[in-house]
This record gives C-alpha cells, structure tokens and sequence, in this order.
C-alpha cells in the first residue's frame, strides 16, 4: 500500500511547479519572438497555435492514460514538456519556437493528469477538499511566477528563463517516478467513482514494485530467448505479430472511440455548457479588468499588480476552505453550483454599478471565491456521472471546453467593449444569468455511486 498523504502533497507540488514554469514565460514569450525577428501577429499566432493544439489534444491524452495508466502517461507528457522548454531555450530562429510550442501544446497536461490521479485516489464525498487544495497551490504558482520570471530575465536572459521553467519539469518528472503510485483498478472491487470506495479500493504500483516487475520481465526474457530455435520456428512469428499488433491498435482505436460516443456526449452535455456558460463571463473580466480599473478609477498599472494579485492570494485562500464548503451543503453540489452562479451574476453586476474603488474591490473579492467553488463544482458533476475507466478522458474534454471559451472570450469582449464601455461585464451578467436558468429549470444530476448511462444502455 502506499501513502496517500505524500501522494497527494506530491502532486500538489507537480500543480505548483508546473505552472510556475509556464508562469514564468508565458508574458515573455511575446517579447522573444520579436527578438528573433517576428512580428507581434506572429507571436499572437504561436501563442493560438500552442492553444488550438490542446483543444484536441487534452481528450486524446486524457483517454491515453485511462488505457495506458496515469503514470505512464504523465512521465511521458513530463519529459516531453521539458524537452520542448530546452528547445525554447536555445531558439533564435521562428520555426524553432514553433517547434518547441507544437511540442508543448501536445504534451503539457500535467495539470489534467494530476486531476485525474486525486480522482482516482478519493472518493466523491473526499474530492471536493482535494480538488479545491490542487486549485489552490496550483493558482499561488502565478503569484510567484511572473516575478521570478522576470529577475531570471534580467539576470540571464530568456534563456535562462526557460532553461529553469525546464528543470521544474524535470523535478516533477523525478517526484513521479519516486512518489507517484500507477492505479490498476481491481475489477472485483466497486468502481472507484462510487461513493463508498476509497484510496484501499485500487492497487498501486510504486517505483520500487515497477523495478522489480522490469526484473522479472527481464528475467522471462531470456527465459524465452534460452529456447531452441526449432521451438522457435514452430510459431510463426509474423502471425504473432500480425495478430498482437491487430489487438493491440483495436484496443487503443476503440478506447479512443469512445471519447466520440453519443451516449456520453448525451450524458455530459449539460455539465458542459454550464462550464462554458460560465467560464465565458470570468475570462472575459479578466480581459477587461485592467482597462476598466485604470479609465473608471484612474489606477495605475503597479497598482492593478497588487489588486489582481490580491485577488489571486483570495482565490488560494478559499480553495484550501471548499470542502468545508461542500460538507455544509451536505454535499449537495447541484445546489451549490446555483448558488455560486448566483453570485456570480451579483458580483459582476456589482463591478459595473460600483460608486467606488472600494465597494469595486469587495465583489472582485467574492467573485473569486465564488469561481473558485463554481470550478470545483462543475468538475464534481462530471466526475460523479463517469466511469473510472473514462475519467482521463472526460477530464480532457472539460478542459477542450474551457480551451474553447479562452479562444472566444477575448473576441466577445472586444466586441462588448467597442458597444459599451463595461460591455463584457455586462455581457458576462447575461451569459451567468442563462446558467442559472438553465440549472434552475433542469438541475444537474449529481449521482454519488453513479455507473455512466451509456454504460447501462450496452
């Protein structure tokens, strides 16, 4: 058995490294594609380019590793990703760079991937704490990122930068192979979504067991290759061939498959737009906050610093605190999620109507907290209605949807604003308000011990 406490401080560690490293270049990059002789629409297009790549790829890697084991996967997606930043580190050519963000974009899902391993590990009634925790330390990793980011700059350069950003991958690639177990799910055992299932539901496999299973097949191996070769010629060692590789690609063709199942689509899809709906509103004042702060207020942009940093420090705060939140609603998530929407649409109508910098501020506050729990929430719902063997891959989709809302939150804002000067605040109102509705007329289904609906219907 392993423990489940220094599993979990391990991949919250993996959360916080990992988006220090991307936090720490992410307002560079722009800057270094200049630098080598790119234009500022180029450096835009890299930058959609590396989101465009992991709007497909989040749902095929998250179904790669409900076939192949979380683990696994994540050690590949980790060494990967500290490729591609080595690459970035020594690019002084543009197609260098493109090469680097290509990699990045089809490989970095350590975030999704460590969801997917508390998954695993918790049970429902456990998850909503967990998930807020891995929330929370992954966010605080922007509060400290942009400032090392930029004392590693002027010290070194953007090399350096990314020569850093690099070894944190590097670190939480070592943390996985040290610390992080494989889960094989016991099919004997009930599923590990169900209510009543716990850590001791799975198996684990830690790095100590994988040396010695390689060991052993090591030693099968020339166990087999000690037999004669006319034991050998009496197989056809084409058809084995031919026939393993068959199995293996169907296999892998219909897991893949299954992420393009009606069923679950039909199962999932009102969670989906509840995310949609309201991730839109929060990336779109996001977008718009800077601006709104300095032409309604006068700030200026240090002071905007330390506001939106505040807020950051506000949204870790509550995350350490959402499983105490759930536990009061009696673990009725559906009915937080209304509530949270609610306050959502208070808030931002209350960012557009405030007499002052003040009242401003104290519904920015409760609007990150309340997002905060809403994300939590939306995941919960997705999680309680899906197999176990499907949690990597429906992970990756939800994180396909909140993709689409990054790409199309800027464009709505941009066009609310050329209407209305707090056009996306009051845009974002509306979108919350469409949520509310449609869970106060069809609230989601929240099933603790749940068996997907597509599965009941094979």
């Amino acid at each position: 058995m392993f423990n489940r406490r220094l599993v979990t401080r391990c991949l919250y560690a993996i959360g916080f490294l990992d988006l220090l490293g991307v936090s720490m270049i992410i307002s560079l990059l722009p800057a270094h594609v200049k630098e080598v002789g790119g234009s500022g629409t180029l450096g835009g297009l890299i930058g959609s380019l590396y989101g465009g790549i992991q709007l497909f790829s989040s749902p095929v890697v998250g179904k790669w590793s409900d076939l192949e084991g979380r683990r696994y996967t994540m050690l590949t997606c980790l060494l990967l990703t500290a490729v591609s930043y080595y690459i970035l580190s020594v690019s002084s050519l543009v197609s260098v760079i493109l090469i680097s963000r290509v990699i990045a974009g089809m490989f970095k899902h350590s975030q999704n991937l460590c969801k997917s391993f508390l998954s695993e590990v918790y049970s429902h009634d456990e998850r909503s704490d967990a998930f807020g925790r891995f929330n929370s330390f992954s966010s605080a990793a922007f509060i400290f990122g942009p400032l090392v980011g930029g004392h590693l700059a002027e010290a070194g350069g953007f090399s350096l930068v990314c020569a850093v950003a690099a070894t944190t991958f590097v670190v939480n690639y070592g943390l996985t192979w040290c610390f992080i177990p494989e889960v094989v799910r016991d099919p004997t055992r009930p599923d590990p979504t169900g209510k009543q299932t716990t850590s001791s539901d799975v198996l684990q496999m830690t790095s100590s067991d994988v040396l010695q299973t390689t060991s052993d097949v090591l030693q099968t191996t020339s166990d087999v290759l000690q037999t004669t070769s006319s034991d050998v010629l009496q197989t056809t060692s084409s058809d084995v061939l031919q026939t393993s590789s068959s199995d293996v690609a169907h296999h892998t063709l219909r897991g893949f498959l299954t992420l393009f199942d009606r069923q679950l689509w039909r199962h999932l899809v009102d969670v989906f737009t509840l995310q949609f709906l309201l991730s839109l509103p929060m990336i779109m004042c996001r977008t718009n906050f800077g601006i709104l702060l300095h032409e309604k207020y006068g700030t200026t942009r240090v002071t905007n610093g330390y506001i939106t940093s505040g807020t950051a420090v506000l949204g870790v705060a509550a995350g350490f605190q959402i499983g105490k939140v759930v536990k009061s609603y009696d673990n009725d998530v559906p009915r937080l999620y209304l509530h949270c929407s609610v306050l959502l649409a208070v808030c931002l109508l209350g960012i557009v109507y405030s007499p002052n910098l003040v009242v401003l501020l104290a519904f920015v506050a409760v609007l990150g907290v309340s997002s905060a729990i809403a994300r939590v929430c939306s995941r919960q719902l997705l999680l309680a209605r899906c197999h176990a063997d499907e949690i990597g891959g429906v992970t990756g989709l939800s994180a396909t949807v909140t993709s689409v809302s990054r790409m199309t939150a800027p464009l709505l804002a941009g066009v609310a604003m050329d209407v209305a000067f707090e056009g996306p605040e009051i845009l974002g109102v509306g979108l919350t308000l469409m949520a509310v509705g449609v869970m106060y007329r069809n609230p989601p289904a929240y099933d603790h011990g749940h068996v997907s609906q597509h599965e009941k219907t094979e």
